[in-house]
């Protein structure tokens, strides 16, 4: 009984809670782009050099496009143990609204699976959840956050690597007969502009003394 107390004193003191917070932004053109629901089109990167990641009808048509992130988890799993997650948000940033005097939202859904590779697969896929929608203002390029803490740990609870996040603008909904582009655009790696999307994490992990 002894030997067993000290064994489990032993295992309680070699370890030691240690505070983080990781930083994720997507490594490339594989884990951001957008695509068209209606044409069954999908562009890693965005749509051409200049034009990035659309969300809506990026033309005179009715497209419904949708954006498509995702960021790696591997550096959760290096732990000898899966870290405790306090807190998860992901930043985004407005880029571009093609018709501001059009009241529209976006509408920040998680996948409920792992993306390995994305796809015009993800742009429909059902196995999703709205995580936050937010009224699109263009005003010196809005910050959009959401909390998103209960998808990390449901996807560390799954062994994800990845968690992956699809985008729409509500002008979706609505067939294009304006004659004008009606999308939003977030800011990416593609477009140079310093702002790329960030998923913050903040965890506990046991560290060996």
């Amino acid at each position: 009984m002894l030997q067993f107390m000290i064994l489990l004193l032993s295992l309680f003191v070699a370890f030691t809670a240690v505070g983080g917070e990781l930083k994720l932004e997507p490594g490339d053109k594989n884990d951001y782009g957008s695509g068209s629901v209606e044409l069954s089109q999908y562009w890693a990167g965005g749509i051409g050099d200049r034009m990035g990641c659309a969300a809506g009808h990026p033309n005179h048509l009715s497209r419904k496009d949708r954006i498509l992130l995702r960021f790696d988890l591997s550096s959760l799993y290096l732990q000898r143990q899966l870290p405790s997650i306090h807190s998860a948000t992901l930043c985004l940033r407005l880029y571009w609204d093609s018709n501001p005097e059009l009241r529209r939202q976006l509408t920040i859904r998680v996948l409920d699976y792992d993306p390995q590779a994305l796809s015009v697969f993800d742009l429909s896929a059902p196995q999703t959840a709205v995580i936050g929608t937010f009224p699109i203002r263009l005003k010196q390029h809005p910050l959009m956050t959401v909390e998103v803490t209960a998808a990390v740990r449901r996807a560390l609870e799954n062994r994800q690597l990845y968690l992956g996040f699809r985008i729409s603008d509500s002008a979706e909904d609505r067939e294009n007969h304006s004659g004008k582009h009606i999308c939003s655009i977030i800011e990416t790696p593609a477009l140079n502009s310093g702002h790329n999307p960030v998923l913050y994490i903040n965890y506990d992990a046991k560290e060996e003394k």
